[in-house]
């Protein structure tokens, strides 16, 4: 019995410290929007798309001001229910944060001291032979 309670012990206290090493958001969806390429008209057609939370998980000090680092993640985020995707996050002049998806077409922005956020994936618009889309979305986050 005293072997399980200080199993558990532990793992409390290693969840507890993995929690002091990263800031931890949970952000509901206030507005989202997709540009979807229409092919018969050739033309962007603006659409809703199904609301999505997130969960992003960024270091306690990022990077300060300079360039995204190229040299791996530094953070996670997970949109509904897709699985958690890496990500490189810095600090800004004005104190806000800016992530970028290591595949480089995700872009998240967040005031840390209103909570607010926005997410936009820009990948459908470059791709002219497979035009996808490009899709933006708002959050009302809470750090936990």
């Amino acid at each position: 019995m005293s072997k399980l309670l200080t199993t558990i012990t532990l793992l409390c206290f290693s969840i507890g410290v993995a929690a002091q090493e990263n800031q931890v958001w949970a952000c509901q969806e206030e507005e989202s929007g997709m540009s979807l390429w229409n092919q018969i008209n050739d033309s962007w057609i603006l659409t809703k798309v199904r609301e999505e939370n997130l969960l992003i998980t960024l270091p306690d000090e990022p990077p300060v001001y300079g360039a995204i680092s190229e040299s791996g993640s530094n953070g996670t985020f997970k949109l509904g229910d897709e699985d958690a995707y890496p990500i490189r996050c810095r600090t800004n002049i004005d104190r806000t944060l800016s992530c970028l998806a290591v595949n480089g077409s995700q872009l998240f922005y967040l005031d840390t001291s209103n909570g607010r956020l926005g997410y936009s994936s820009l990948q459908g618009a470059i791709m002219l032979s497979d035009r996808r889309s490009v899709v933006h979305r708002i959050y009302n986050c809470t750090k936990f």
